[in-house]
């Protein structure tokens, strides 16, 4: 998981829990603020562990 903040002043966050269901950001020792984040989730699907990676959709 990667979190990037969008902020004018210093934004310092920290993902404190992730799950299937939800991703929690909060400020990294105590700081404030309050700002949006982007986000992006990487992670391989219930029951697909062993499926080939497609890297060009063209080849399929």
């Amino acid at each position: 998981m990667q979190v990037t903040p969008h902020a004018r002043e210093r934004a310092l966050p920290q993902v404190i829990e992730r799950s299937t269901h939800r991703i929690v950001v909060e400020e990294f020792e105590g700081e404030t603020g309050s700002y949006e984040v982007s986000y992006t989730v990487k992670g391989t699907r219930e029951g697909f562990a062993g499926e080939e990676v497609v890297r060009d959709p063209a080849a399929r």
